[in-house]
């Protein structure tokens, strides 16, 4: 496990699915796969993002949607959401649902091949995973890091990327990062001994802020690097999707700029 591709919130959005494995074995190299879950909502192909994981065996963690896809209640959730997963239920195999519910809501990850440390994977935050509170800020970042047993976790949930370092004067984020990102597409975060490292992947499918187009992270734990990097991929073709499928026009704007 030299380099790993860690994806979050991939949303039913198979063509960004699509797009970010291949630049994950293509470009980055990368050997395995971790999904931080919410692979289902919003978008037109949840059949085809659940089997993606499931036949690749790879690392994976619940979300707040598969949960909600599960319990079947969807009090306090946008209607856009409560839409587009009253749909997959409808769809939806028995198989697949059996296969979320075992997921767990985080893990350890130990590298195989014993070249760098452990690390965490999770959805929302570690201090209390099953409320799927979002670590949108310091203050957030430091009561999951206080459960954070390892130098490095990985998150998703608030479909932005984000960098939180723990050292001895407190928690702080990484601005930096993000605004590097937005100009060239790709930052690296090297690893420091001795620093806590709370990093949200952003979202495959779903990327919200002034640029739309596929996040994720790449982990070389040889290295001690991570690569958080923006990916595009053909968006009109999933837009035409959710209008194909019959869910509300709405997600198709979510994607971007829209006109029927």
């Amino acid at each position: 496990m030299s380099r790993i591709a860690i994806l979050s919130d991939v949303h039913a959005n198979y063509h960004a699915l699509c797009a970010v494995a291949e630049d994950a074995h293509s470009v980055e190299g990368c050997t395995e796969i971790a999904c931080l879950g919410d692979m289902v909502g919003f978008n037109a192909h949840p059949l085809e993002c659940l089997d993606y994981f499931r036949e690749l065996n790879c690392i994976v963690v619940k979300g707040r949607h598969e949960q909600l896809l599960l319990d079947m209640e969807f009090s306090n959730i946008d209607p856009l959401a409560e839409a587009s997963l009253q749909w997959t239920r409808e769809i939806v195999t028995e198989e697949q649902l059996r296969w979320m519910a075992s997921l767990p809501y985080q893990r350890i990850v130990r590298p195989e091949d014993g070249k760098g440390s452990s690390f965490i994977v999770t959805h929302s935050s570690l201090d209390q995973p099953r409320s799927w509170n979002k670590i949108a800020s310091c203050s957030d970042a430091v009561h999951s890091m206080a459960r954070q047993f390892a130098n490095v976790a990985f998150c998703g949930h608030t479909h932005s990327p984000a960098v939180y370092i723990s050292e001895r004067q407190g928690v702080s984020e990484l601005p930096c990062v993000i605004e590097e990102i937005l100009m060239n597409g790709s930052v690296d975060i090297k690893i420091q001994s001795g620093c806590k490292y709370c990093i949200n992947v952003g979202s495959v499918g779903q990327p919200r802020g002034a640029v739309m187009d596929a996040c994720y992270a790449v982990y070389d734990t040889a290295e001690g690097l991570v690569r958080l990097k923006r990916v595009a991929y053909d968006v009109q073709a999933a837009q035409q999707a959710i209008v194909d499928s019959g869910l509300p026009i709405a997600l198709a704007a979510c994607l971007g700029p829209f006109e029927m």
